[in-house]
């Protein structure tokens, strides 16, 4: 079996586009699958303190949970106890994410019935719901990724895919795919100079006038690393009214050399991120993402919920004091 080993400091999304491609032929030659991640975890990590959920986030109505990758030192059941074990109820997962430590198959949109039973028998054994899905997207793979997320019963399918003005491979040939399947197509950004969607400019263009069916995510991280203020992208999409997911993490600093950190430790505003969105009785889908010490990632995951379900709280305060005035 071809051993897939994700390297440290790739581009996530080249690989995970390449991995896919050599999945589907190992598909087609018969195989199980093959890892990319998530082969060899041991135990899990121990948690840096303690984390229950975020009840003020649901009080709210916004949903939290956790991209897979976050955890892609360990399998993908691992990653869902971990998620529960944080309180949260939402996870979103990428292809290559090995299934357990006993079934060796990397998850991705071409995996047979038998895979795809196995993790919904798991998600509902630990009360996580399987939102999304990101995957690269090219038009050869469309129906097949869509048709997953539809089975899987997803929401969202999250991706970047090459900017094609019209025609097969354009916004417009994948809303109606979208449409078809009933899972919403979500535009996320990555950094340049690879990634289709590296401003959010690009991902307004694309979106806006759309129906509902294509919306926006937001990665303050990469938005940063790239030189950009998360909020304004944030702005911009609640004016065209496609603020549908966030990627959510925080960063050091603007620029090339920003380092992720829990959030509310760096400078991505995720409370005025927080405000603005609540201003606007939004409701987006928050799935927390690190790229940072994945031997343990509960380092940086746990007082991120923390800190979300305390800015959650004070959102709920600001709430019941503007009530209480008459405003």
């Amino acid at each position: 079996m071809i051993n897939l080993r994700f390297p440290q400091s790739s581009d996530r999304r080249q690989f995970l586009k390449r991995s896919g491609v050599l999945c589907a032929g190992l598909a087609a030659a018969g195989a199980t699958g093959s890892p990319a991640f998530g082969q060899e975890s041991g135990r899990l990590p121990k948690p840096a303190g303690l984390a229950n959920g975020v009840p003020n986030a649901k009080k709210l109505g916004w949903r939290v949970g956790v991209q897979a990758y976050t955890f892609k030192s360990f399998s993908l059941f691992e990653a869902i106890d971990m998620t529960a074990s944080l309180g949260l109820e939402y996870i979103e997962t990428c292809p290559g994410h090995r299934l357990s430590k006993d079934e060796p198959h990397g998850l991705y949109s071409g995996s047979p019935p038998e895979i795809r039973t196995k993790l919904k028998r798991k998600l509902a054994q630990a009360g996580v719901t399987h939102t999304s899905h990101y995957e690269p997207m090219w038009p050869a793979v469309a129906n097949r990724v869509f048709s997953f997320c539809q089975d899987m019963g997803l929401e969202m399918l999250i991706t970047d895919p090459i900017r094609i003005p019209t025609g097969e491979g354009s916004v417009a040939w994948y809303e109606k795919v979208a449409r078809e399947h009933g899972v919403k197509l979500v535009l996320t950004n990555h950094p340049a100079p690879k990634a289709a969607y590296s401003d959010p400019d690009q991902i307004v263009e694309d979106c806006g006038g759309r129906s509902e069916w294509v919306g926006a995510s937001c990665d303050p991280g990469h938005f940063m690393r790239g030189g950009f203020a998360p909020r304004d992208a944030v702005d911009k999409y609640i004016r065209i009214q496609r603020m549908y997911h966030f990627h959510i993490r925080d960063v050091d600093k603007i620029g090339p050399g920003g380092v992720d950190v829990p959030l509310g430790q760096g400078v991505a505003d995720i409370k005025g991120i927080a405000e603005e969105l609540h201003r606007n009785k939004l409701k987006p889908l928050f799935q927390i993402e690190f790229e940072r010490d994945f031997a343990n990632p509960m380092a940086q995951v746990v007082p991120s919920v923390n800190y979300f379900n305390d800015l959650c709280g004070q959102l709920l305060a600001s709430e019941s004091k503007r009530s209480d005035n008459g405003q």
